[in-house]
Parts: structure tokens; sequence; C-alpha cells
């Protein structure tokens, strides 16, 4: 909307468009979960491969995206919707979550490059902070789930609170132990007088209506289906979880679970060469509305399995068929080591991804069936 208002006023006072300003436009659409091809929103699409275009060739905009890009080690020419969702928005964010807000803003508009670098620095050490306050958020929340014998999936809900919890961070904690249960999340940072939560939901449960129907408890709300957040008094914070819990008591076993996603074809090992890769390439960039393709190949074993990434939480290797290998990476699964490791004869579902360190295709491994 911002870009489309700059793009009239341009055209009113006779200036070029900007469109050296899709580079930013790109990072917003991705980062906001904006939909790219539903219905007649084809548009976005256009205008976020038209970014990354911008973003590979060194033309956009914002020299301060690009010496962030520099710092995570990112190359621009293999820009995907995941890099920016799970790296580069992330890092921007936590300005606002451990830090000074401005300190993104200034990053992305600054012009000079020993600037850009030092503000870049800023914002990783931000980020440092924001990962360490998440976790230790996260572990109270376990610890007091553990201590007060709560079941979330038989409760239907988890719903905790904290005094003076980081807000910031409050909806990053919620939406780690909605992956943990599969239930709706609610977690509350509790002032003097005024206590602001966050909620983070799954398939079935539209957060932001269940707020809505007990909207006299609150002074403020708003959101959508799968988050939101509210303010309330605290004298209030007991009926509010009272009337949630028993608003979603029992409907665990009535949401349908999400599926990975339809796979779009079977192939082999063997087959994953640069163009296979190149040809799904052509496709991009993928994100909400125009979901990366499935592939699965069958009858597949492991090795040379290892766990990687802050807190040891992402699991890699090597995937095997026939005489044919190629490497793997499994985002936020090491739990799941031992089940690879005995895996003989699996299929496995995967996105088309690249490793760049041994300039290779690689499998972004979304399940193993059959195993």
């Amino acid at each position: 909307m911002a870009f489309k208002l700059i793009c009239a006023v341009y055209e009113r006072v006779g200036r070029p468009l900007p469109y050296e300003m899709l580079d930013l436009v790109a990072l917003g659409t991705i980062a906001d979960l904006v939909p790219l091809s539903d219905g007649g929103e084809v548009e976005n699409r256009a205008i976020a491969r038209e970014g990354f275009e911008r973003i590979a060739q060194g033309t956009g905009s914002s020299l301060g995206l690009r010496v962030l890009m520099e710092s995570l080690d990112i190359n621009p020419k293999r820009l995907s919707a995941a890099t920016i969702g799970y790296l580069i928005a992330p890092k921007l964010n936590a300005a606002n979550r451990a830090g000074d807000p401005k300190v993104a803003f200034l990053l992305l508009t600054t012009r000079h490059r020993e600037r850009a670098k030092y503000l870049s620095e800023v914002l990783l050490d931000y980020n440092r902070d924001r990962e360490i306050a998440q976790e230790d958020m996260i572990i109270q929340a376990r610890e007091m789930i553990t201590k007060r014998g709560i079941a979330p999936r038989e409760a239907g809900l988890v719903f905790l609170e904290g005094k003076y919890w980081n807000e910031g961070i409050l909806g990053l904690a919620a939406a780690s132990l909605v992956d943990q249960y599969n239930v709706p999340a609610v977690i509350v940072s509790r002032g003097d007088s005024v206590s602001r939560g966050s909620c983070r939901s799954v398939d079935g449960v539209d957060i932001v209506a269940c707020l809505e129907s007990i909207s006299d408890l609150l002074l403020q709300y708003g959101g959508h289906e799968m988050a939101a957040g509210f303010s309330v008094a605290n004298e209030n914070l007991p009926a509010l979880e009272e009337r949630l819990a028993r608003m979603l008591a029992g409907r665990q076993d009535e949401r349908p679970r999400s599926p990975p996603g339809v796979v779009s074809a079977r192939t082999t090992v063997a087959a994953l060469d640069m163009r296979f890769y190149t040809n799904v390439r052509s496709l991009a960039p993928y994100g909400s509305g125009n979901p990366a393709p499935l592939f699965l190949v069958e009858d597949c074993h492991f090795g040379n399995l290892g766990l990687v990434g802050g807190r040891q939480q992402h699991l890699k290797g090597d995937v095997f068929q026939g005489g044919a290998s190629a490497p793997f990476i499994a985002f936020r699964q090491g739990r799941h080591l031992p089940l690879l490791e005995a895996a003989r004869g699996a299929g496995v579902v995967f996105r088309a991804g690249f490793d760049d360190w041994r300039s290779r295709v690689q499998i972004d491994l979304v399940d193993v069936v059959g195993r």
C-alpha cells in the first residue's frame, strides 16, 4: 500500500516510478506473509519476483539490506522467501523486541556502507539478546507447565502469565509452545494494573474470534485467525483464562492436523541435479499462496547424521537411495535423530534447496514416511 501511494504521488508530480524500491517492497511482502498468488493477488508475486531480481543485481534502493545479507552470509542470487522469513526478517524485528526499533529503519535507509555495517552489528547483537530472552521465557513456561501438572493436549489450551515478561517476545514463546503441544497458547506479561498478552493458534481455531466472544473482559484486542494480542485489566485475568479454557476444552480432537502438503511428484535422488533445481526455482518466489512444491523419493536410508545450529536444534546428513546420495537439512527437527538413524526403506518428502557450502542441490526435509 505504501509503495502504491508513492507511485501515485510520483505520477502526479511527473517523476519516474521508483522501481528501485521494490527490494524493500519484496521484503515487506514476504515478511508479512502477504499471499503471492491467491485469487487476484498475482501482482504480489510479480512485485516480489522483481524485488528479488533487484537484490540479486545489487540495484535495489537499500544498501543496508545488502550489507545485512553480507553479514548473514546470504547469497543474494539464491534469495528465497524462506531466507527472508527465517533469517532476515527476525534480525530486523529484533530491534523492536530487544532494542531500539529505529535501528532497523536507519539500517534500511542509510546510504553509507560503514554506517550500514555498524547498524547491522547492532541488529545482530539485539538478535542474540532476543534469542537468550526467548529461550529463558520458554524454559520458564515449560517449568510452569510441569510444576502445575498442566496437560495442554487434554486442556486444549496453554495459558501462562509472568510478571513483567518481555512483551516483545511473548508471541515467539507462544509459537514455540504451539509447536510442542499443538494447542493454542496464550502468554501474558502481567503489569501493575494492566496485562498484555499474545496468542498463537492452530488450524481449526480462530483465535481472534475467541477473543471477540469474550471482548467484554478486554481493554483492547486484535489480530487474525492464527495470531492475536490483547490488553486486559489484571482483575479480569482469572475470568479470561477460565472462559478461554472452557471454550477450547475438548476441541483438540476435532481440529485437523495440518498435513505437510500435497506431493507434486515422485523423483529419485539421482535426479536431484542443477537442472532439476533450476526448473523448480523458475516458479519462485514461493511463499504464502504459492507454496514451494513437495517431492517424494522412496526406499531411502540416512547417514552422516549430525545436529547443527543454536541449541543443536537442526538435523543434517545425507539421504541415500541406491548408489546416489544428496545432503539434507531438517530445520528444528534435531529431536528426531534416533528415528532417522533407525530408518530403512523410508520415503522422504522434501522441498528442493541448495547447499552453498558444497555447491549441491539439497533436500529440505519436510517429513519421513513408511519408516
